[in-house]
């Protein structure tokens, strides 16, 4: 529970044998740089600002993560969902009481 908008992992350079980071419950708008946190296995993201999925665009940034909690934000489509899906180790991930919408064309 901070005031955080951005977390930039090069502020995080000398945990690099860091595996849980829980950043829940803040203003987050923005993650960059996760490149330097290439031990972490679970990454809380839950109950922050987070529009969309941006910050994983790079799947060997996040080759070890296996638990990704990015629920309880303003996610609002699934832009860069891909990505995520590509993730090598991840087992569970939860994007519930997001604001995500498919646009379908019905014929």
């Amino acid at each position: 529970n901070n005031v955080l908008t951005l977390f930039d992992g090069r502020n995080m350079t000398s945990a690099t044998e860091l595996v849980f980071l829980d950043l829940g419950h803040n203003g987050l708008r923005t993650i960059a740089n996760l490149a330097f946190l290439q031990n972490l296995q679970v990454l809380n993201l839950s109950h922050n600002e987070l529009k969309d999925l941006r910050s994983f665009r790079n799947t060997k940034v996040c080759s070890s993560l296996q638990l990704l909690d990015i629920s309880c934000n303003s996610i609002v489509g699934i832009s860069g969902m891909a990505e995520v899906a590509q993730m090598p180790n991840l087992k569970s991930l939860s994007m519930l009481n997001n604001l995500i919408t498919v646009d379908r064309q019905v014929e």
